[in-house]
């Protein structure tokens, strides 16, 4: 059953709500990252500790350090080998959507059962997948963090943005900022381009240096009007916290995950 399109609170109004409720009920919220039941049309994500090696020796980590080994990540075209020597969680996710309403940022290793050997900061999770819009088109990506997110599309990357927007932390990269989501801003993507038929490589990665944590993930047709609501991107239908801002929407079409 889809969420109710008619409600009118804005997406900060939604984050704040959202953050009311973690505190409340922190468990369920894990499953916001995915699902541990195997799902070959879903993004599968893995969770690395930056932190700690696989054989958990502690690794010095701090924010320069952290976002220096995310960025050596980006610039390696999303090469696994590259998080060879952090901790990477045994379990993977899957998940037919990035849309995680504010909470602890506990909630990632927690999501990944990993709470009691994952402290909650400088954590990174790599959601990746063959992906289709829903038709062929001009596309472009709306996302915000925090920490932060970034998208790649057949290993380009389109979309670099971090909850301050201070090139400090992360290099932003991509289009011009749009509505507000928590303490944040919507970035949007570089444009690109689909026969509606083909599929795409699409990598993503969130992550957190630590403190609370949100994720955004929606987009749009580069033709439509700027201003209309940005869908959300569902690989599958499911609902969606109360409170669904009129800048955002329920896509009437989902992606399509390829097996």
């Amino acid at each position: 059953m889809q969420a109710n399109r008619s409600t009118k609170p804005c997406l900060g109004a939604l984050l704040a709500f959202s953050l009311v409720v973690s505190l409340q009920a922190s468990a369920p919220e894990s499953a916001d990252f995915g699902s541990q039941e195997f799902n070959d049309s879903a993004l599968i994500g893995m969770l690395y500790d930056f932190k700690q090696t696989q054989q958990r020796e502690k690794v010095p980590m701090d924010y320069k350090k952290y976002y220096a080994a995310i960025e050596d990540f980006i610039e390696s075209d999303f090469d696994e080998s590259t998080l060879s020597q952090y901790f990477r969680a045994t379990k993977a996710l899957y998940t037919t959507q990035i849309f995680i309403p504010h909470r602890s940022a506990r909630d990632g290793p927690k999501a990944f059962a990993v709470e009691d050997l994952v402290k909650p900061k400088y954590w990174l999770i790599h959601y990746k997948g063959q992906v289709i819009p829903p038709k062929a088109g001009n596309y472009q990506f709306a996302a915000s963090a925090d920490g932060f997110i970034v998208i790649a599309v057949n290993g380009k990357t389109l979309l670099i943005k971090h909850n301050s927007n201070d090139d400090t932390y992360l290099k932003q990269f991509g289009g011009r900022l749009s509505y507000r989501a928590a303490k944040s801003r919507l970035r949007l993507s570089l444009p690109f381009s689909s026969d509606g038929v083909t599929p795409i490589d699409l990598d993503v990665l969130i992550g957190d240096a630590g403190g609370e944590f949100n994720a955004f993930l929606l987009y749009s047709e580069v033709t439509k009007n700027p201003t209309d609501p940005f869908p959300v991107f569902q690989l599958s239908s499911a609902d969606l916290p109360p409170g669904l801002a009129p800048e955002t929407r329920i896509p009437s079409e989902n992606w399509k995950g390829i097996p």
